[in-house]
């Protein structure tokens, strides 16, 4: 038996149900199959890549976009992880003059 199978047989016990979903198979899952066909619609189909770097930026720029602009519908229309907004930096205080 499989070392991971095992840890899923012991976690599924302690924890309840858990459903396997064969790799290559997203049509199990509907998060996945909604965001696949979403990198389909909203990046793929609409490039023509003519390298490698290129892929890799641009879907770069759509993981930040989708992750941390883009707004879902079942988070309220707020992006999941929004970037943080850091303050200006503050004015520096010399030490050792109180």
């Amino acid at each position: 038996m499989n070392c991971s199978i095992i840890h899923l047989s012991l976690w599924s016990s302690f924890w309840g149900q858990a459903y396997y979903i064969e790799p290559g198979s997203p049509w199990e899952n509907g998060y996945i199959k909604s965001f696949n066909g979403k990198l389909r619609d909203e990046l793929l189909d609409r490039e023509v890549f003519y390298t490698l770097l290129e892929v890799r930026v641009l879907t770069e720029r759509y993981r930040r976009t989708y992750n941390q602009v883009r707004p879902h519908s079942s988070l309220g229309y707020r992006p999941p992880a929004p970037e943080a907004l850091w303050p200006a930096d503050p004015v520096p205080v010399p030490v050792g003059l109180t």
